[in-house]
C-alpha cells in the first residue's frame, strides 16, 4: 500500500478488524502480541478468500503496519502470550522478542 492509496490501506485494516476483532481490536488497550506465524496464517486466509492480488497485498501491508506500530511494540516489549488468528494463546513472547521490541520503540 503506497502513500498514494490511503483509502485502500484503511479499507484493508478495517477488513482485518472486522474479520479478526480479537487480534486487530479497535481499542489499543486490547492489543496483544501476535504469533510469529501470523503472516502465514493471514496469507492462508487470503488464499482461502480468493482475494485479488492488489487487495491481498494491501491486507498483508496492513498487518505489517499494525506490527510496526509503537503501541504494538510496547505490548510485545511487556511480554505475555502471543495469540494466533483465532485469538488463542499459542506461545510466550521470548526475552529476545521483548528485547527486539524495546529496540524498535
Amino acid at each position: 500500500m503506497s502513500k498514494r492509496h490511503p483509502n485502500r490501506r484503511q479499507a484493508a485494516y478495517q477488513q482485518l478488524q472486522a474479520t479478526f476483532p480479537r487480534i486487530f481490536p479497535q481499542d489499543d488497550a486490547a492489543i496483544r502480541p501476535l504469533a510469529l506465524s501470523i503472516r502465514d496464517e493471514v496469507s492462508a486466509w487470503i488464499h482461502g478468500q480468493g482475494l485479488e492480488e492488489r487487495t491481498a497485498r494491501a491486507v498483508l501491508n496492513a498487518l505489517q503496519q499494525h506490527c510496526s506500530r509503537r503501541t504494538y511494540q510496547q505490548v510485545v516489549a511487556a511480554g505475555g502470550m502471543r495469540i494466533n488468528l483465532q485469538g488463542e494463546p499459542v506461545e510466550a513472547v521470548t526475552p529476545e522478542g521483548q528485547a527486539h521490541a524495546r529496540q524498535r520503540i
